[in-house]
């Protein structure tokens, strides 16, 4: 019985990293609410981890777009609109590095 006992704390950390809507966190980005943060959190947290907007410059920012846009092609999850991009290119713009 002990042994489990040990796994509590995890499983509980496991499953607040969830969200509380099933979806990415944007909890740790800005303006966590916008229109924007929720589309960069949908999108690119569809993959993997949220990386915080000031991970990178703007400009690599814009080098990466296509790279994750071919990721997302490849995994057979559609596409994203020129607006989606755009939306999500102006919030990394405003609150990358």
């Amino acid at each position: 019985m002990r042994k489990h006992l040990c796994f509590l704390p995890l499983v509980g950390l496991l499953l607040s990293a969830c969200g509380t809507t099933g979806g990415p966190s944007t909890a740790h980005l800005p303006e966590t609410t916008s229109e924007a943060a929720v589309a960069y959190a949908a999108r690119c947290g569809s993959c993997h981890a949220i990386p915080h907007p000031k991970r990178h410059t703007y400009d690599v920012w814009l080098r990466m777009m296509p790279l994750m846009e071919k990721h997302i092609a490849d995994r057979n999850m559609g596409t994203m609109s020129i607006e989606e991009q755009t939306l999500i290119l102006a919030y990394l713009k405003q609150h990358g590095r």
